[in-house]
């Protein structure tokens, strides 16, 4: 909706799934956004995990924690990125 009401010119470099977890809804919606996405979609999926809402209270990023779960995982995703910018 963005690229055809405000910005045309948008590129969609990936999706991320986020709040997955083992429940069938959120295999439902895995599910669909690979219909959807396809290559688009990152291999990484970022769990729902306590620990976010911990990060959120402490004010500490998750990816600055050295034995953060999830912050191992943006981590990824961010290489993930890299990785498609370079062709």
């Amino acid at each position: 909706m963005v690229k055809v009401n405000v910005n045309p010119g948008l590129k969609i470099d990936g999706v991320i799934l986020t709040m997955a977890d083992n429940t069938n809804m959120s295999k439902a919606v895995e599910a669909s956004l690979v219909g959807k996405y396809g290559d688009t979609l990152f291999v990484t999926r970022i769990h729902k995990r306590v620990e976010a809402t911990n990060s959120t209270f402490e004010q500490k990023s998750l990816v600055s924690m050295e034995n953060s779960v999830l912050g191992a995982k943006y981590r990824n995703v961010t290489k993930e990125l890299i990785e498609r910018s370079r062709g």
